[in-house]
């Protein structure tokens, strides 16, 4: 008997050149549909190719949907989606920018009142990163269709990312997840001829962590805050984006103070947005005077979304940011395969290993702009 509430497959990638040739093997192997919910799909060389790939799937018959965020892919819809419709990929847009419909006029004209409505939910964004393959293979992580997550070799930045390659019953979830955003966004043509392909969800597996309701979101949090202050071991957390609300740096200094947990903080050094990490070193002291350790990834962004509490894992686009807790939608996953597990335990320590650990005296010889700046900004965290 096959049990709904497991991955039958893991396997975890922390490069984007590995996952990337893993991902278009599998599309095209792909027989029968292909949805891809994407943040950034940029116009650089591993946008063709995924555009390549994805134009290619749909020529043979397979049925292909590509939902990218009208923020993060702003310009994708002129650059991209004329190639795409024509090879008769289906497309939308989640949530696009109001000011750039003149650029998209020439699919369909909105109406003044939904223009007018875009401007209401602005800070509302797709932040997902998922391929999904013919209903029984998903791909989740933090990595973005944009060179930049690759290495110097394809004119690349080389961001350090995580994603995981999962098959299994859940996949049915986060399938039923693209379908409810892809209903939310804006077509480029009336009709558009596809359908729904899911039965109703079941009872939620408990691996896969959508936000896509204002219940899931405090569900979700009140969960993580609840799995930190539980902790008995181990709280490790990777993540490029940490502003963190005062329940959670309670959590985090009552574990490592009171209750001797070991509680570890990668962030970048140099994170996407250089601003970030000010706003982040605010919140340095207090977590070092209470026994956490912060490591600064030194190589590359650090753009990975990881946390491991304990023998619990999840690997994912949250970041530790109001804008997560309130506003994106984001999908993580928790990995249950042993090897999956260790993999990621190995590439915690391979990351340290490349970090620079920030201590007391480190962060009293900081550039006191970098305080004043950090504390400036930190006013305006709900819009980071």
């Amino acid at each position: 008997m096959v049990d709904l509430n497991t991955w039958t497959s893991e396997r975890v990638y922390h490069g984007a050149g590995d996952f990337y040739d893993a991902v278009l093997e599998d599309v095209a192997q792909a027989q029968t549909r292909v949805d891809l919910e994407v943040y950034i799909f940029d116009d650089d060389t591993l946008g063709r190719r995924v555009q390549d790939a994805l134009e290619a799937a749909a020529r043979r018959g397979v049925a292909v949907r590509v939902l990218a965020d009208g923020f993060g892919s702003r310009r994708w819809g002129r650059r991209f989606v004329p190639g795409l419709l024509a090879a008769g990929v289906d497309a939308r847009v989640y949530k696009p920018m109001p000011w750039l419909f003149l650029q998209m006029g020439a699919f369909r004209i909105p109406s003044m009142a939904r223009v007018l409505g875009l401007f209401g939910s602005l800070s509302r964004r797709n932040h997902r990163k998922v391929w999904l393959i013919d209903g029984r293979i998903a791909y989740v992580g933090s990595i973005n269709v944009t060179v930049h997550h690759l290495g110097g070799a394809t004119a690349g930045l080389g961001w350090r990312d995580t994603a995981v390659r999962v098959e299994g019953p859940p996949v049915a979830e986060l399938e039923w997840g693209f379908v409810r955003a892809w209903s939310l966004s804006w077509r480029f043509r009336l009709a558009e001829g596809w359908r729904a392909r899911l039965a109703p969800p079941r009872a939620p597996s408990g691996l896969v962590r959508l936000n896509d309701s204002s219940t899931a979101r405090r569900s979700l949090h009140h969960d993580l805050l609840r799995r930190v202050s539980a902790a008995k071991a181990r709280i490790w957390i990777t993540n490029p984006y940490f502003i963190p609300g005062p329940r959670m740096m309670a959590g985090l200094c009552l574990a490592a103070h009171q209750h001797g947990v070991d509680v570890r903080l990668l962030v970048p050094r140099h994170p996407d947005v250089p601003l970030v990490r000010w706003v982040t070193a605010t919140f340095y002291g207090t977590l070092l005077r209470c026994g956490v350790r912060i490591f600064e990834y030194v190589p590359s962004v650090l753009h990975a979304k990881i946390f491991q509490i304990d023998g619990w894992t999840t690997v994912g686009s949250s970041n530790l940011d109001d804008f997560s807790l309130l506003h994106n939608l984001e999908v993580d996953l928790v990995l249950t395969d042993r090897g999956a597990l260790a993999a990621v335990d190995h590439q915690f320590a391979m990351d340290l290993s490349q970090s620079q650990e920030v201590t007391l005296d480190s962060l009293e010889q900081r550039p006191w702009f970098d305080a004043v700046a950090g504390r400036f900004f930190r006013r305006f965290r709900t819009w980071m």
